[in-house]
């Protein structure tokens, strides 16, 4: 298996949390790669930087946003930093571990998402309508994870307030006081020290993070039609591996191949699960045939 093939399979294999890591380690990478690759060719960091926060980063302007409705999604994957990708990481692991025991983790991404999606417009929002922020108006560019991990650490902490966490491993502390402790900095900084912006997608994350939990002990979960957007999203990229997996095996049964008939029976039956149940249902050794196949094919 080559090193791209192994990173696939990792990737396939995963769970929802370790997907989200993937996803925003990959963006993070490309960026660097991106800043080395324009350093050679003479171009200054700053200014690349500055290119990809401008291409993928949420603008607050309507007049912006208009033309990258992108940025929307994929702001919440961009960071300025190494410190800023790392303690955003940090914080995404240990708080999606606790989310996932406790409220299931095929929820992880679509709170995740929506999450980043309110920060985003509680963000757009207040831009547009206070007038402290009219002169910023016009240049004013959110990026980050914070506001979709504030979701899932708020929804966490609301589910389940008097779970005991070791905060820097030593010190115990009810994860309810630590989402008060976040949610009262992100209101004093607001003035203070010039991410105005930042602090505005964080509460706007907490908020849906809020409502998601509420609701879900009322037995309604506010997130299942997005979800089931997304997983259709992923039949429709399984669909595709079937119709290519059929059309190989079908060849092979005529030739009275008993051997490859029963493999496309279990490929069937397979994706027959995962078009009922979605990807993360398969047991690791499903998994590890279905990636094997495709290789294959």
């Amino acid at each position: 298996m080559s090193f791209v093939d192994d990173i696939k399979h990792q990737f396939s294999s995963s769970n929802s949390l370790i997907k989200l890591l993937y996803i925003n380690a990959g963006v993070f990478l490309i960026s660097i790669l991106t800043i080395v690759l324009f350093f050679f060719l003479g171009i200054n960091e700053s200014e690349v930087s500055l290119t990809i926060r401008e291409y993928l980063g949420l603008p607050a302007s309507l007049s912006k946003l208009i033309v990258k409705p992108w940025s929307i999604v994929t702001y919440m994957f961009v960071h300025t930093g190494f410190l800023h990708f790392l303690f955003n990481m940090v914080m995404l692991y240990f708080t999606g571990i606790i989310f996932n025991q406790y409220l299931g983790e095929n929820k992880i991404i679509s709170l995740y998402l929506l999450s980043g999606i309110s920060g985003a417009l509680l963000y757009i929002i207040i831009y547009n309508i206070a007038p402290i922020f009219s002169a910023q108006l016009n240049s004013a560019n959110c990026i980050g994870a914070s506001g979709s991990i504030m979701g899932i650490l708020i929804a966490t902490a609301v589910y389940v307030p008097n779970l005991e966490v070791r905060l820097f491993g030593i010190l115990p502390v009810k994860l309810k006081w630590i989402a008060i402790v976040l949610i009262l900095l992100d209101f004093i900084n607001l003035p203070k020290d010039g991410n105005a912006g930042g602090h505005i997608a964080h509460l706007g994350g907490a908020i849906f993070g809020f409502l998601f939990v509420t609701q879900y002990r009322k037995g309604n979960d506010i997130s299942k039609g997005f979800s089931n957007f997304l997983e259709k999203v992923k039949n429709l990229f399984s669909f595709k591996k079937k119709s290519k997996l059929k059309v190989k095996y079908t060849s092979a049964t005529k030739t009275n191949s008993t051997k490859e008939a029963n493999q496309q029976a279990k490929v069937d039956a397979i994706l027959d699960k995962i078009s009922k149940s979605g990807y993360d249902s398969l047991s690791k050794e499903e998994k590890e045939f279905l990636f094997n196949i495709n290789k294959n094919s």
